[in-house]
């Protein structure tokens, strides 16, 4: 029988294969990593390539899941309520009542700010992950650098109206 993923099970057979092949791949990573041990230890000055640690994928349940995805969603909705009323207000204003087409701007200016905001955070989390915002000098490099080119696009962006 076929899985709802589209994959057959593994057999009795298979299995014994599987555990044996991943046991083999551990010894060897261990006999690896005695190698590098003894060539450092030697005082040999070879380029040694590190590799990365791989975490496993554990499973997460409906509840955890659930719960981590109830905040976000949260804010986001009390954000679209508050950005309701604030465009009910501005309704009123004597430039929306005379240029019927300001409305028409609305969403997609919204869109370009959400779309600079999230560059914004890309870079951020790039310089995160590349480890350079660990230094005082670099980060403030970096955000102010990132947080300037933010604001020169949404002027420019303002200017195009």
């Amino acid at each position: 029988m076929i899985s709802p993923s589209g994959y057959e099970p593994l057999s009795s057979e298979n299995e014994k294969q599987l555990e044996s092949t991943e046991l083999s791949e551990v010894t060897t990573k261990e006999n690896e990593n005695e190698e590098r041990r003894k060539m450092l230890e030697s005082g040999r000055k070879e380029a040694i390539l590190h590799e990365p640690e791989v975490s496993m994928i554990q499973r997460e349940s409906m509840c955890s899941i659930a719960s981590e995805m109830f905040i976000p969603f949260f804010f986001a909705g009390v954000g679209m309520v508050l950005a309701g009323l604030e465009l009910d207000k501005v309704q009123h204003w004597t430039s929306f009542q005379e240029v019927n087409g300001l409305y028409i701007l609305v969403p997609p200016l919204l869109g370009l700010k959400g779309n600079i905001e999230m560059t914004l955070a890309s870079r951020l989390s790039t310089a995160a992950n590349l480890k350079i915002l660990d230094q005082w000098d670099s980060l403030k490099k970096i955000v102010f650098g990132n947080l300037a080119l933010c604001q020169c696009q949404l002027r420019r962006s303002n200017s195009m109206k």
